[in-house]
């Protein structure tokens, strides 16, 4: 039993292995080409502080009416450069059944924190979902996945999405953040253990996420 309990974990510690490190080396894991699936580049689903927001669209020649939406993130940084690493590893089974493919970068870490990166999401969610007949799918039929700080970004849309403001001028923001489905893998859940004073030097560097500070409107100071 025991053997045949390390044969089995051998393969499956390949593959996270390998997701966990797709964005650090996006090269090792270039995508292949799909036949009939048309790639949309530099997406633009919102703006803020100075900073476009984008996502890459992967859209098969035979769509089911559902998508897959992406958080392109790890250590809760994002980038153009990390898609075609996470895209080779997780989209080419959604491809081959059909689903719409988006594959969405957020604000990074140190210069944004996590409710901004989350606010990120929000906004994808409901940018997909206002222009669904252009994308091809269902709003209601949407599902979202990613790994580490994806797979918490994935959690917060289960857990917080929200139904939209239907008094807002922006038609993106009339839309409900709310997903129908949520795959997320090994995500951050406990961010208390990044307030102790012990914290592991390796995890100093997350601190920067959570020292957050708002505005006072009456002051003008953070």
């Amino acid at each position: 039993m025991a053997a045949r309990s390390i044969m089995l974990a051998r393969p499956l510690i390949a593959v996270l292995a390998a997701i966990v490190f797709v964005p650090q080396a996006p090269a090792q894991f270039a995508p292949k080409p799909f036949p009939g699936v048309t790639r949309t580049e530099d997406v633009i689903y919102g703006r803020h502080d100075g900073v476009a927001l984008t996502m890459d669209v992967f859209t098969p020649k035979v769509v089911n009416g559902a998508g897959v939406i992406v958080c392109v993130s790890a250590e809760f940084k994002s980038g153009k450069e990390m898609i075609n690493g996470t895209h080779a590893v997780i989209t080419p089974e959604f491809l081959k059944r059909g689903y719409v493919v988006f594959m969405v970068t957020h604000g990074s870490q140190p210069r944004f924190a996590v409710p901004d990166i989350v606010k990120d999401i929000h906004r994808a969610v409901r940018f997909i979902k206002a222009n669904s007949k252009q994308f091809s799918v269902d709003p209601d039929r949407l599902g979202i996945t990613g790994a580490s700080s994806g797979g918490q970004l994935c959690l917060m849309m289960g857990c917080t999405g929200t139904v939209g403001n239907r008094q807002s001028d922006d038609p993106v923001e009339k839309e409900s953040s709310r997903v129908a489905a949520v795959a997320c893998l090994f995500p951050l859940t406990d961010f208390l253990e990044f307030d102790k004073d012990n914290l592991p030097p390796q995890w100093e560097r997350f601190r920067v996420l959570f020292d957050i500070r708002e505005l006072n409107p009456k002051t003008n100071r953070l």
